[in-house]
């Protein structure tokens, strides 16, 4: 297995677990992972495989992130939040992580090897910083600082592997859930 960053804020019995998305980082929780840890949580805010500062594997799956997020964190958190692919992890992840509560927000319940949505993502390894601007307009000048790290630390062959990713199985919750879209 590979070696995962798990980045951290605050201190405490009360754990939160932050997944992000596809091309990201745990940098992408910069103002969520304090915020939480204002709020009494010890937040634990790992990079996927292949992403930020955690190791590449040589063949992606859900099943292979599932593994890396559930062998990096606390089991039984409070909390754990996933973002569009961090939402598909943790709901594959959801009954061996055993959250509290999880919150799914813009979550990839179903991944696409939709050729048009493939390469758009591809073609963000080459972003530059105007084009992290252009895409993500409400973003101050930090956040799009972070979303460049983090593209050009990202491992695009997971991309290779998306129609292996299993969808998630989400008609009955495991544990009591909210859904943020938009």
């Amino acid at each position: 297995m590979a070696a995962i960053n798990v980045r951290q804020w605050g201190s405490g019995d009360r754990h939160a677990v932050l997944i992000h998305g596809l091309g990201s980082s745990s940098t992408s929780w910069w103002e969520v992972g304090p915020e939480l840890a204002r709020r009494g949580y010890y937040v634990h805010a790992v990079d996927l495989p292949g992403h930020g500062d955690s190791e590449p594997l040589s063949e992606y799956s859900v099943e292979a992130l599932v593994d890396a997020v559930v062998g990096a964190v606390p089991a039984s958190p409070e909390l754990a939040i996933g973002h569009s692919l961090g939402g598909l992890t943790l709901a594959h992840a959801v009954s061996s992580l055993k959250p509290a509560h999880a919150v799914y927000v813009d979550p990839a319940w179903t991944v696409t090897a939709d050729a048009g949505v493939v390469g758009f993502f591809r073609s963000q390894k080459s972003w530059t910083l105007d084009d992290v601007a252009q895409n993500y307009p409400r973003w101050d000048a930090a956040g799009h600082a972070r979303k460049l790290e983090a593209l050009q630390k990202w491992d695009v062959s997971i991309l290779d592997g998306l129609t292996s990713f299993t969808s998630a199985d989400v008609e009955v919750p495991a544990v009591p859930s909210t859904v943020r879209i938009g």
